[in-house]
């Protein structure tokens, strides 16, 4: 229990934040044209819209079927085959019903997060596979331009590759290069990889990653997933556990992305704000040069504006980005920077951006660190130890299974039971209810119904519930349950 005083509602926060970007710096960007250094201005939608999750791969590397795996269904345009089938950006979201919405109305639509596209011209998040040769990557239109569009508003970009196709083609390995700013939203997917025996893996995942070191020029490692994304058999059984832990560690990770939406847009915010503050400053060093002597006198102008207002090379947009902007714009046309204005950022940095992340704490972070007390299973007053979280909950209590069937008895007595069973369809809808990943409570259906009877009865039920709660929580669950947890069939 916590004192809920000065706790707001996650849209508080957002509110807050999008209306000091579109208020105090969405204005100072537009005075320094600084979308012709990020590609784009963000819109009032991409604040309150879901988290967005961004598939590249190479062709038939398994990125429909992923998608197809975790939503349990095909999806308007789904087509999955050997040979390149997906041929344009597909986004797909959650809705009432299956319907298909033409690139076009997407980019118009104000309540999407869509609306700059209409700068690429594309009719258009499934990407299509990235093949090698001039003829293939003549698309008509920016593919990088529009990669890095939506990597920069996707909370989460993986990168697939299959485990027998490790090969980087030129537009592939210009794809990643696109990545590098948001590498902390990066993570690799070495798919199929039940088909390779255990020595074969390790071969292949050491080759991965000599191939990714060339590309990925960061300090920190880039998480890399290995695993098998499909709905049929694991090829490689002895490696069952392994793979699929890691796809439930995969699942976690973006299941855990709504929560954390609304601090992965405050990071976004500043990285906008120190980056078009840092391009102000240059550029208002740089309108006292002539044009054609400045790439000549870039890196001296870009130390002695470091100098000046204690900044780092690493606040700057890279060199070759701006001195493609010094082509495109006349810098004198800029107006010269006022002190009212960087007062402004300075200001938007220093005091209102950490006020906003002082309320999201109190949103996104609510988990107990000591002592984990349940109301209502067991005894009222009953106190576990900080080791009994998660899915080893209740172990030294020997009524917790008792005590759970008596906390979910009402629900399942809502289902209108027949003979004290309930059909396995409602026991389904109760799953599917919980929006959690298919494959998780594919995972908690078998704990829950090993034997696969036509019924379950109160506890079945009641197990089925507790586990969909942990998983709700961020809980991982076990390939095996624990001792304490098992019921008699």
């Amino acid at each position: 229990m916590g004192n809920s005083q000065g706790q707001q509602n996650p849209d508080t926060s957002r509110i807050e934040l999008c209306k000091v970007y579109l208020e105090t710096l969405k204005p100072f960007e537009k005075k320094y044209q600084f979308q012709k250094i990020i590609g784009n201005y963000m819109n009032k939608s991409e604040f309150f819209y879901k988290p967005m999750i961004l598939l590249i791969g190479q062709f038939s590397t398994g990125k429909t079927t992923f998608i197809k795996h975790l939503i349990g269904s095909e999806f308007p345009g789904c087509n999955i085959g050997p040979e390149p089938t997906t041929d344009g950006f597909t986004v797909v979201m959650s809705g009432e019903k299956q319907v298909r919405i033409p690139g076009a109305a997407a980019t118009v639509d104000k309540r999407l997060p869509f609306e700059n596209l209409q700068t690429f011209g594309l009719t258009f998040l499934n990407t299509p596979g990235i093949l090698s040769g001039e003829k293939q990557t003549t698309r008509g239109y920016d593919f990088n331009g529009v990669i890095t569009y939506f990597s920069q508003h996707a909370s989460r970009v993986i990168l697939f590759f299959d485990a027998y196709k490790l090969d980087i083609s030129e537009e592939f390995g210009n794809s990643i290069n696109a990545l590098i700013p948001v590498s902390d939203k990066l993570r690799i997917l070495l798919n199929k990889a039940d088909n390779a025996h255990t020595q074969q893996l390790v071969k292949i995942y050491g080759a991965l990653l000599w191939s990714l070191a060339r590309i990925i020029k960061t300090p920190e490692v880039v998480k890399i997933y290995v695993g098998t994304f499909h709905d049929g058999a694991i090829a490689n059984v002895s490696m069952k556990d392994y793979f699929e832990t890691e796809q439930e560690r995969l699942i976690s990770d973006l299941a855990s992305l709504p929560q954390t939406r609304s601090v992965t847009l405050l990071n976004d915010v500043i990285k906008r704000a120190r980056l078009v503050r840092s391009h102000a400053y240059l550029i208002n060093n740089l309108r006292k040069k002539k044009k054609k002597h400045i790439p000549k006198k870039y890196d001296e102008i870009l130390d002695a504006t470091c100098s000046e207002y204690e900044l780092c090379v690493g606040d700057f947009p890279s060199k070759e980005t701006e001195l493609q902007f010094m082509e495109k714009v006349n810098i004198k046309s800029i107006k010269k920077l006022k002190k009212k204005e960087i007062n402004a950022i300075n200001n938007l940095l220093e005091v209102t951006i950490p006020r906003i992340s002082e309320s999201m704490r109190g949103e996104t972070f609510r988990i107990p660190k000591k002592k984990l007390i349940i109301g209502h299973v067991g005894n009222e007053n009953a106190v576990f130890s900080e080791n009994e979280v998660g899915i080893m909950l209740g172990k030294s209590n020997p009524s917790f299974m008792k005590n759970l069937k008596e906390t979910h008895y009402s629900q399942f007595l809502a289902l209108n039971p027949e003979q004290s069973r309930i059909s396995l369809k409602q026991l389904k809808q109760t799953l599917l209810d919980s929006h959690l990943p298919n494959i998780i409570c594919d995972k908690i259906w078998m704990h829950c119904n090993p034997k696969n009877k036509p019924k379950v009865d109160a506890m079945q039920y009641a197990l089925a519930c507790h586990l969909r709660d942990l998983a709700l929580q961020g809980h991982e669950i076990p390939s095996t349950l624990p001792s304490h947890l098992h019921i008699m069939q």
